[in-house]
């Protein structure tokens, strides 16, 4: 079940908000769970705009998406909505990072991030990193899918060169 959170503002996600990236909640071996929520909950009431996630931000792939998990935990009781970016196409196997930018892995995580959220939409998700196995413009026609499926309401690439960029 998606819980009914407010709309969100028309503007570009991202644009001028004020974000806390995440990660390190999750990804650190000293990590406390109830710390990392109060972190998230102490950032909405002092007004964050945006919080950045992905379902990687975790220790391996037995904890996918234990980032994203901690923060549908806090904005189920959150006063206010929140802009929240996440990303796929990394794995963690063995708690390494590797990239995998296959369609049906796009299409499968950003589903899960989605459910994990607890949201209708993910107001904005990104390919995570460029694979090298996988032709670029692969991973965007299904992020673009995505988009278009209403899964993400907006879409973009994080880690690229202006070269990759440019061939996006």
């Amino acid at each position: 079940m998606h819980r009914p959170w407010p709309a969100p503002r028309s503007r570009t996600i991202g644009a001028m908000a004020i974000g806390l990236g995440c990660m390190r909640l999750s990804t650190e071996r000293a990590r406390d769970p109830e710390r990392g929520r109060a972190v998230i909950a102490a950032a909405v009431d002092a007004g964050i705009e945006l919080l950045d996630t992905a379902d990687a931000y975790a220790w391996d792939d037995s904890e996918v998406g234990h980032n994203e998990r901690l923060i549908a935990e806090v904005m189920t009781s959150a006063g206010r909505r929140v802009e929240i970016v996440s990303k796929g196409g990394l794995v963690r196997p063995g708690g390494a990072w590797q990239s995998d930018g296959r369609a049906r892995h796009l299409a499968e995580a950003a589903r899960a991030s989605r459910d994990r959220l607890g949201v209708d939409t993910i107001d904005l998700y990104l390919l995570h990193a460029v694979d090298p196995k996988v032709p670029l413009a692969t991973s965007v026609r299904a992020l673009a899918r995505l988009r278009d499926d209403g899964v993400a309401r907006q879409i973009g690439l994080s880690n690229v060169g202006l070269i990759q960029l440019e061939a996006a």
